[in-house]
């Protein structure tokens, strides 16, 4: 093999390593994003929880007050409950895409094939 042949071939193991490790960060970076979005939904819920908590827990002495405040905490919980569920709705597809990527291809940057091999 002479000096032009082994460049060539030097450069090309370079261009490999390069496309798997894009691979790599890339299967990383979808794996994130799917923790992510169930953290935001998981975040909706617990919010939505510590309001209907305070309105439960209102113990104003005024009989007005103590409603308003309730029905303000209700509110805020309707809206975390409502910002899920739109999440979760636009979010559906991506979930399903990702978790597509995700079995087809190991973190390692190599293919999952049909026989399980690869």
């Amino acid at each position: 093999m002479g000096p032009a042949e082994l460049t060539g071939a030097i450069e090309l193991r370079l261009e490999w390593f390069k496309a798997r490790a894009h691979a790599c960060r890339h299967h990383e970076e979808v794996a994130l994003l799917l923790q992510e979005m169930d953290q935001i939904l998981t975040f909706c819920n617990w919010e939505a929880s510590q309001w209907r908590q305070r309105a439960d827990a209102c113990s104003a002495k005024d009989p007005n007050l103590r409603e308003g405040l309730r029905a303000a905490a209700c509110k805020m919980a309707a809206t975390y409950d409502a910002q899920k569920l739109v999440f979760t709705n636009q979010c559906q597809d991506s979930w399903v895409l990702a978790a597509d990527f995700l079995s087809r291809y190991r973190p390692d940057g190599y293919a999952v094939l049909e026989d399980g091999g690869e």
